[in-house]
């Protein structure tokens, strides 16, 4: 373990990812940052203006999907730096099409392996958006008590008031 940058630009760094390039990509005070692997100097990419609780990379079609907590929606980012709202609209709990979803404080988010679901923790629920669906269905598990290991290595169990599965 060592210190691998060390900038005054990281304030609570809160999400990190890497991207189709290999680049490894940081979120830090409403910023997204790259870094030059050869020196591993930080390289301002986009100014966000809000904040994530965390970001993972999607192959299918390049671009970053962030939790915005606060905001209480998922953004995507594509490789060129632009910005939009994938899902969620005002805060409440709704399922339904992308469009139309509402989410109370989305953080943490996942893809399955095919990158065709993309999982969502809620506040207490864990939520799912099927994107192979033109309609992008999101659903829902209420009674979530356990996602574990956590860090996630090969697989995981999810154990919920009703059933575990793995």
């Amino acid at each position: 373990l060592s210190v691998y940058i060390d900038s005054s630009a990281l304030i609570r760094p809160q999400a990190i990812t890497i991207n189709h390039l290999g680049e490894l990509i940081i979120h830090s005070n409403q910023n997204l940052y790259k870094v030059n692997p050869l020196d591993s100097t930080l390289q301002h990419w986009i100014a966000l203006g809000f904040g994530i609780g965390n970001m993972a990379f999607r192959n299918k079609d390049s671009s970053i999907y962030a939790a915005t907590g606060p905001n209480r929606k998922i953004m995507k980012i594509n490789d060129q730096g632009i910005i939009s709202t994938y899902s969620g609209s005002s805060q409440g709990f709704q399922d339904g099409p992308i469009g139309i979803a509402k989410f109370n404080s989305p953080l943490g988010i996942a893809f399955s392996s095919s990158e065709d679901t993309l999982y969502v923790t809620d506040v207490g629920n864990l939520r799912r958006i099927i994107l192979s669906q033109s309609v992008g269905i999101t659903q829902t598990h209420n009674n979530l008590n356990a996602i574990y290991p956590n860090p996630i290595i090969d697989h995981c169990g999810i154990v919920t008031d009703d059933k575990w599965s793995s």
